[in-house]
């Protein structure tokens, strides 16, 4: 609850007798944190950050902010009693880090930040590092978060969300968000649930987290992830290496690079929702099992995939099937407008099939789009460029060129594999080139 400041004079009455009044001053607390100390003693002349929030929760609208000569480098703050807690509704809560960066440590023993509902919340300059929690162990948030300068780091949950969870909308530019995890669910670095939560990065790099879904970003329960100008790297997981989206996930000018998962989608998995990608190269990404690998940049299952301006270079699916080394769809509609599908691989060790796109039950739209020198690699391997699948593919103005499909005992469709149910429409395109170990070098219906 807000508390007034300044001078009142209180009385009391009784039976129309009236006490001389008595003089009450509340004065502001300092909301300067002058000491790396975690504790509530209140000391003349000292203010830590918990006590400087807890004055913030209590007086609205007020900035914390850092000594300058006693954080004149570097420091760390390692909390002892427990999380920091942002509680005031009433007004913005805002915490503004020092020049020289200090760490707020939950030193492995608790959360560091939590956000409560209908907070207004804006952290900068702050590293957070050390939380473990089981949701949320470097910030949990229930309000609105901005995060701007900030790194999270180190923080272990043990379902959701390592670095970051958040029910509500947090918005990070220019942070880092790295070296986290979640063990059993999703988001070692972000984690985001409902239908109306919204998270937003801007210019920020989510790189080394770790998580059974989603090793970056975890987008759940319809929630919308909105990144630009980003970097996804040498994040892992069960599925989802980089990210794993069962909402809408919208990204621009981003790279989405050497993320590894287990089975599916070694950049990107959704199984719902929509991806949208623009002006994103996916490259380098991994899904390796030792059962069936499917989408080493992309597995998608039961979404709307729009890839505008796109590179999906150099990925990898790896098992003893292997389904898709750039793109990975079922049940799905895959809009391609100016995208390059090529050097992707599908190795299986008994079954690849689809070197650069496996489409299963599926409508595939190119324009203008490459699929070019993917192979796909295995005892049987079909599709080097493209397996089609009771699958639509209607191409304009592209290429499937250069593609392999080298099978050990049976090697189909270099460049196209397809069913008897399956709809090739070409417009202006070509696919030539292409190898196969056994038949239809360019197309095998």
């Amino acid at each position: 609850m807000a508390h007034a400041l300044g001078t009142s004079v209180i009385t009391a009455s009784l039976y129309g007798v009236t006490s001389p009044g008595d003089v009450f001053t509340s004065v502001a607390p300092t909301f300067v944190v002058n000491t790396t100390a975690d504790d509530l003693s209140f000391t003349a002349g000292k203010t830590n950050l918990r006590e400087a929030i807890l004055a913030a929760n209590a007086y609205p609208g007020h900035t914390v902010t850092f000594d300058p000569a006693v954080f004149a480098t570097a420091k760390k703050i390692t909390l002892t009693l427990g999380q920091l807690e942002l509680s005031d509704a009433s007004g913005a809560e805002t915490i503004k880090g020092p020049k020289a960066g200090v760490t707020v440590s939950g030193d492995n023993a608790s959360r560091v930040f939590e956000v409560d509902a209908g907070v207004t919340a804006s952290l900068s300059g702050l590293t957070v590092s050390g939380g473990s929690a089981v949701k949320g162990a470097g910030l949990y948030n229930l309000g609105t978060l901005t995060l701007a300068g900030c790194t999270v780091s180190g923080n272990s949950a043990s379902v959701n969300g390592g670095g970051v969870y958040s029910r509500c909308t947090a918005t990070l530019t220019n942070c880092t968000v790295s070296g986290n995890s979640a063990s059993v669910d999703g988001g070692g670095g972000m984690s985001q649930f409902g239908g109306t939560s919204t998270m937003t990065l801007t210019n920020c790099t989510v790189s080394g987290n770790s998580a059974a879904y989603g090793g970056g970003v975890f987008t759940n329960g319809g929630a919308t992830t909105t990144l630009a100008n980003c970097t996804v790297s040498g994040n892992s997981a069960g599925v989802g290496g980089g990210l794993d989206n069962s909402g809408a996930l919208n990204a621009s000018n981003c790279t989405i690079g050497k993320n590894q998962a287990v089975s599916e989608g070694g950049g990107i998995a959704t199984t719902s929702g929509s991806v949208t990608l623009t002006n994103v190269t996916v490259n380098k990404n991994q899904a390796i099992s030792s059962a069936i690998a499917q989408g080493g940049a992309i597995y998608s299952a039961n979404t709307l995939v729009t890839l505008t301006n796109c590179t999906i270079n150099a990925n990898q699916a790896t098992g003893s099937t292997a389904q898709g080394g750039g793109i990975y769809a079922y049940e799905c509609t895959v809009d391609m407008q100016n995208v390059a599908v090529n050097a992707n691989e599908a190795d299986g060790t008994i079954l690849a099939q689809g070197g650069g796109i496996y489409a299963y039950q599926t409508t595939v739209d190119m324009r203008n789009s490459t699929v070019n020198g993917n192979q796909a690699n295995g005892a049987t391997a079909q599709g080097g460029g493209i397996h089609a699948y009771q699958t639509t593919v209607d191409m304009k103005n592209s290429t499937v060129n250069g593609n392999r499909a080298d099978g050990t005992v049976l090697g189909q469709g270099g460049g196209i594999y397809g069913d008897s149910t399956t709809v090739l429409i070409f417009m202006n395109s070509t696919v030539k080139g292409n190898k196969a170990t056994t038949s239809g070098n360019d197309i095998l219906l």
